[in-house]
């Protein structure tokens, strides 16, 4: 089953080394439309807003019988409240006599690589040590969330790969959506709300779009941005992409028959998707063999709003896509983002395969998703305030323990 960490690869046949664009054709260059940046993002703030009220109240973090031991006291978070409710729900020995924290070099070691990508050096360590705080754990996440650029750093290439996102002009397959490590650096590093990153990739409309860049290949040029609709087959792989990134779906083998492994994708729900991304509702076709019959765009969720009237031109199309994608009551946007930042961060997501949502694989636990999910929109789809709850808990924390893996949950 294919997995997000090659979506850049998937079925290339070959590849060609680009030319390095300029800042204009990449859409890097400085805007004067500053303005008009503020004026877009406050609308999907706004309209954030207006949609939250709408969703029902999450579950409440269950209470828990007893107090964890260990050197350390910590309160338990909310996600902790979570796990441990399960582990007495499952009768485990962890419900009795839950794991200690690991100590603090470990915590420092453990938090530096998380968060930077490379170890605490030994004036750092020391430091740590040191500080007789109570809440210097705290404190050192905080400390290193803020350190904006080396944050940025580490995250960005786990995105260009999510976002096929090289400096080549592929053919066959996934496209090359061009090279957006520049502009994923800039959003990370200025921490922008997860679901306008999302609309500039998506909406025309959006000021910080990416633009598209020209390649030459063999005398040929060819426009590349991330939503590609040059033909048919092009148009579904990007539906495919965008679902299994952003809606943790693997929809592909939905493009040409019907899902032969998960039925809740039928080849017609798929197209319909990838019609949104396209300038006319797409025809279906049994791999080559044409069908002779189109699908009527739709966006392939259910909720309040969902059924929105799709525009006939392609720039209200594509806004309508982004706008259904982000809506706060299409749960599984978030739950899809906070599943990878808790897979992360804690080596097992609570959907596995991360990218394979399905109603026959429940999560480990649902209650714990829903509430992340909720509580990163609630606050503005911050991923760094996600990063921050998960490694403020004390799931994160606990000392490794062997025994534990074979019951990981």
């Amino acid at each position: 089953m294919l997995r997000f960490s090659a979506l850049s690869f998937i079925f290339v046949m070959f590849t060609v080394l680009s030319k390095p664009a300029s800042a204009v054709e990449t859409g890097n260059a400085p805007r004067a439309a500053v303005s008009g940046n503020a004026t877009a993002e406050q609308a999907i703030t706004e309209r954030r807003a207006q949609r939250l009220k709408l969703l029902p109240a999450p579950p409440s973090p269950p209470k828990v019988a007893g107090s964890p031991t260990g050197k350390q006291t910590v309160n338990l978070n909310p996600l902790d409240r979570f796990i441990y409710a399960a582990w007495q729900a499952a009768k485990l020995p962890q419900a009795s006599q839950p794991p200690e924290l690991c100590d603090d070099a470990t915590f420092c070691r453990r938090v530096y690589l998380d968060l930077t990508g490379v170890i605490p050096g030994p004036l750092e360590v020391n430091r740590f040590l040191a500080n007789r705080a109570p809440q210097k754990r705290a404190d050192l996440i905080d400390q290193l969330l803020a350190r904006d650029a080396d944050y940025a750093a580490h995250w960005t290439p786990f995105w260009e790969d999510a976002l096929a996102s090289q400096p080549v002009l592929s053919q066959g397959g996934i496209p090359t959506r061009g090279n957006y490590r520049e502009w994923i650096y800039d959003s990370l590093k200025q921490n922008r709300p997860y679901d306008v990153m999302l609309a500039e990739l998506i909406d025309p409309t959006m000021p910080r779009r990416h633009r598209a860049v020209t390649e030459d290949l063999f005398g040929v040029k060819y426009a590349i941005e991330y939503i590609r609709n040059e033909d048919h087959t092009v148009t579904l792989q990007t539906a495919a992409n965008i679902g299994q990134v952003f809606l943790g779906t693997s929809m592909k083998c939905a493009s040409c028959h019907d899902h032969f492994d998960n039925p809740e994708w039928t080849q017609q729900r798929f197209v319909g998707f990838a019609s949104l991304f396209a300038p006319a509702d797409l025809e279906l076709m049994r791999c080559d063999v044409h069908l002779g019959k189109t699908v009527p765009a739709h966006f392939p969720f259910e909720f309040a709003g969902a059924d929105e009237t799709v525009p006939g031109d392609l720039d209200g199309r594509l806004q309508l896509a982004a706008r259904l994608l982000v809506d706060p009551l299409n749960a599984r946007f978030a739950q899809t983002i906070v599943n990878r930042l808790w897979k992360r961060y804690l080596g097992l997501g609570l959907v596995e395969p991360a990218d394979d949502f399905r109603a026959d694989v429940p999560a480990s636990h649902p209650e714990l998703l829903a509430w992340l999910a909720y509580d990163f929109v609630e606050h503005g789809c911050d991923l760094k305030h996600a990063v921050r709850r998960i490694l403020s808990s004390r799931t994160y924390q606990q000392r490794y323990d062997s025994a534990l893996e074979d019951h990981f949950d």
